[in-house]
């Protein structure tokens, strides 16, 4: 069966059950009140950690409470990415018990891409880079330990995340 999530006032998928953890809505994960991203989707041997969010503060503002609203937001983003990987290794390893996707189940995590995307609702492409350079560095020590390649991880708006197919319009 195709699902279609609605997260920050977009449309992501269609995706097949069985290739999807659907990670904010799990009751396991909510008895946790941890941060947490939307929702896992395994595909092409790449499992892709999304968050969405409906706005970000703009890096070019250079209000001085800006920059710590930017911070906020980032570590915020950090947060989620962390939790959420560490959650699922810990469902993978059945450490906790939670209801995945049965395709998530049986993946060969240590030869799986692990992708975190972080897609932003009407936001300005020239305002990515410096949210995904502050992400990068803020994730570096998670990506060694991870084994994740840097450039796995994206920022985008729904403009780029409709032309990847990830959002059906």
């Amino acid at each position: 069966m195709n699902k279609i999530i609605t997260e920050s006032g977009m449309k992501f998928g269609p995706f097949e059950d069985k290739y999807l953890y659907h990670i904010e809505q799990s009751d396991m994960v909510k008895s946790l009140q941890i941060k947490i991203v939307e929702f896992l989707v395994y595909h092409k041997k790449t499992l892709t950690f999304i968050e969405a969010k409906s706005s970000s503060p703009n890096p070019e503002n250079k209000r001085l409470d800006n920059d710590e609203k930017f911070d906020v937001y980032i570590d915020n983003i950090i947060s989620k990415f962390v939790n959420s990987v560490s959650l699922y290794i810990s469902v993978y390893l059945k450490r906790l018990t939670d209801i995945i996707g049965t395709e998530l189940e049986k993946i060969n995590l240590s030869k799986a891409n692990i992708r975190l995307l972080l897609v932003i609702k009407n936001h300005e492409t020239k305002w990515l880079p410096p949210i995904s350079d502050a992400i990068k560095v803020k994730l570096n020590a998670v990506c060694k330990i991870y084994s994740i390649n840097p450039s796995n991880i994206i920022i985008m708006n729904e403009q780029m995340a409709i032309s990847k197919g990830l959002i059906a319009e």
